[in-house]
């Protein structure tokens, strides 16, 4: 994935409450995942503190070759931040730095939505700087650093200090696209990127109205997922997977969205999309679409835990995460070491009837879960989000006849 949409498409999906890993392959669940997200987006509200700063951003990024930084803003002119940032492939170009306001607050210029920004901060002593976008933590500055990982931009961003003294600073530099294509097959700005968590391409077509996007299904597609995208300002135009039943509300794809379609039946040579006008309409022609649809094969072998293939790559919140370690499970509180920098979690489950994680780093109210009478027991496998550095315990109430559990705990590469 590749631009802000996917990235957030991605945050929305791992930040749900708990959800199965098989899911991601389920029509259903793509349409599921959306209305999820817009009722989050529709209801989130974030609560500051009076005595805190605040700031703003989305998801942590990787900096990648970054070359020529030059001074902050004003207030923070002897940190240098990097002119050029790369997120999973895509190169960024800073733009300029926005201070914290007296308040707390701080006012982004206006401008796209595919923006990053970068927290600075100085004068933090023993203290840390956790930034938020409305009620997620999403990054953190710790002690004599001054530098978090870029992240999205968003609305309703804040910084929280934690043992930070009064004369701490902080600020965020803004990144824009420059506008060159990550690597991958590309059109109209939109591009299926050569690798996605733990698989790497293998064929994507793009179509426009009235044509069909047909990809070469190789003899061997047991590991094969199909990866799909609908853009179009008309309205009612629908994306068909040929020779299955039902389709997608282009609307619902406006982001490339992995997994999203059923993968290759075996003996198929090829696998097409197409757009009609309404559900059951004709193929849509003399409109302004752009659609397409690729082909993934899994390039990092999967590990099994409790019965579970669990991926040992995955991309989330903009920066690439490995399994380093699973923890057995125990009492409810799990340890984490966090001692050399932010960890991503996940956890897989078996015959449990409620699961409710918590921890520092969680959004306000905790990660969430399931609760008794929702009807999950697993196998299953959720991602609650990130651990920052500096916190170290995990709470996991886990209950059912047998429940057992494990905790992933995946580092940066």
């Amino acid at each position: 994935m590749t631009s802000l949409d996917e990235l957030r498409r991605t945050l929305e999906q791992h930040a749900d409450d708990l959800h199965d890993a098989e899911r991601h392959t389920r029509p259903a669940a793509v349409r599921g995942r959306v209305r999820t997200a817009r009722r989050r987006r529709a209801g989130a509200v974030a609560v500051v503190a009076a005595a805190v700063l605040v700031v703003a951003t989305g998801t942590t990024a990787l900096v990648r070759g970054s070359a020529d930084p030059e001074p902050a803003g004003p207030s923070l002119k002897d940190v240098s931040v990097p002119q050029r940032i790369e997120v999973l492939g895509t190169p960024y170009r800073l733009t300029g730095t926005e201070r914290v306001a007296a308040d707390g607050s701080i006012d982004t210029p206006a401008g796209g939505d595919d923006r990053f920004v970068t927290l600075v901060a100085t004068g933090l002593g023993s203290g840390e700087a956790t930034l938020w976008s409305d009620y997620w933590p999403i990054a953190r500055v710790r002690g004599d650093q001054q530098l978090a990982a870029p992240a999205p931009a968003g609305d309703d961003l804040r910084v929280e200090l934690d043992g930070a003294p009064r004369s701490a600073r902080a600020e965020v530099a803004i990144y824009e696209p420059t506008g060159e294509p990550a690597p991958g097959v590309a059109a109209d700005g939109v591009v299926f990127a050569e690798r996605y968590d733990d698989r790497e391409l293998v064929d994507a077509r793009f179509a426009t109205a009235g044509a069909e996007a047909t990809v070469d299904v190789p003899a061997d597609a047991d590991d094969l997922t199909v990866s799909a995208y609908c853009h179009s300002e008309t309205d009612n135009l629908w994306l068909h997977q040929s020779g299955t039943d039902g389709g997608f509300p282009c609307a619902d794809l406006a982001t490339v969205t992995p997994e999203a379609l059923l993968r290759p039946q075996p003996g198929e040579r090829t696998l097409g999309v197409y757009v009609t006008q309404g559900r059951n309409g004709a193929r849509a022609t003399g409109v302004d679409v752009t659609f397409g649809v690729a082909l993934y094969r899994q390039a990092v072998a999967p590990t099994t835990v409790l019965g579970e293939d669990v991926r040992t790559v995955v991309d989330f919140n903009g920066r690439t995460w490995r399994l380093d370690e699973v923890l057995d499970s125990g009492p409810s509180e799990y340890e984490v070491d966090t001692s050399d920098g932010d960890v991503y979690l996940g956890v897989v489950y078996v015959r449990a009837t409620e699961m409710l994680m918590t921890s520092p780093s969680a959004p306000e109210g905790g990660w969430g879960g399931f609760r008794e009478g929702d009807g999950r027991q697993g196998p299953g496998t959720t991602y609650p989000g990130i651990l920052f550095a500096g916190d170290r315990t995990v709470d996991l109430n886990l209950r059912g006849p047998d429940a057992d559990t494990r905790l992933l705990v995946y580092r940066p590469e």
